[in-house]
């Protein structure tokens, strides 16, 4: 049996997360083992809602994560990575020239997401195997800049939304009050009480 191994690295408001997995197959199906799981508490939220960009010691701090990151993916021989950034670097003013930095002092490459991707991505991970057919299901992924909120009906999606509002901004009183608004008409909208 070849197993093979591949990562995910999150990029989020709070932290940066390295996800090493074994993918094997066996009679033809794919099966997905976790290796090892790293966490960085590298809080790029707190720079990004606050000075609307990521400050010179906080992009080092990144980039050190994502060197020991690449040496570890390199010692667990890791065939294919994916390196994805939430809204704390999304938001950035200055993102580009992180991104640049981490793939110039990491050689890592990073991939800013949407809240709507963040949300498929969490879809993806095959979430649907625990619901119940004829259920409803609304899934909330809070994280440190961003909500998503996630529908399932009959085990598929009905709808998927994003909102700003996360613990990183709601810790530093920056969510504003459409956001609030936003969310509790989106919730009307589709009859989920609060």
């Amino acid at each position: 049996m070849k197993i093979e191994k591949f990562a995910g690295i999150d990029i989020g408001s709070n932290a940066v997360r390295l996800l090493i997995m074994n993918v094997y197959e066996y009679e033809g199906k794919p099966y997905f083992n976790k290796n090892i799981l790293v966490r960085a508490p590298v809080r790029l939220g707190s720079d990004s809602f606050v000075h609307n960009e990521i400050q010179p010691d906080t992009m080092q701090s990144l980039a050190d994560a994502m060197i020991s990151f690449n040496h570890l993916m390199k010692c667990y021989h890791v065939k294919s990575y994916r390196a994805c950034a939430t809204s704390a670097l999304r938001e950035a003013l200055n993102k580009d020239l992180v991104i640049d930095y981490i793939k110039t002092h990491a050689n890592i490459e990073i991939e800013l997401i949407s809240g709507k991707e963040e949300a498929d991505i969490i879809y993806n991970t095959q979430i649907n195997q625990f619901l119940e057919e004829g259920k409803s299901y609304l899934f909330i992924d809070v994280g440190g800049g961003s909500t998503e909120l996630t529908l399932f009906r009959n085990k598929k999606v009905v709808f998927s939304r994003s909102f700003k509002i996360g613990s990183v901004r709601s810790l530093k009183n920056l969510v504003q009050k459409k956001e609030w608004d936003d969310l509790s008409a989106f919730l009307l909208e589709h009859h989920i009480e609060e």
